[in-house]
């Protein structure tokens, strides 16, 4: 599907879903995007009219960390130990 095939990152092998990186990504920029255009607006204010707003990148933020969370466990999968796990 969308995985990434045990890529060698510094001699450890690393799975990952390269579609989830790349949302991840629309993400970040939607956040700064956000901050840029539509919050600097109404905490310092701009000197011209932008055709352009973010308003709605603040939700964003919720996604970028879902997403973080979600790649972190799912890489690490295979080092973390659970707590119940019986042998």
């Amino acid at each position: 599907m969308v995985e990434k095939a045990n890529n060698q990152v510094m001699g450890k092998k690393v799975n990952s879903l390269w579609l989830l990186d790349v949302f991840r990504g629309i993400s970040a920029l939607l956040i700064v995007l956000y901050h840029y255009t539509t919050q600097y607006d109404r905490s310092i204010g701009h000197i011209g009219n932008y055709d352009l707003t973010f308003p709605w990148g603040c939700h964003a933020v919720y996604a970028f960390f879902m997403l973080s969370g979600f790649l972190i466990v799912y890489t690490c999968k295979d080092k973390i130990v659970f707590l119940f796990e019986y042998p």
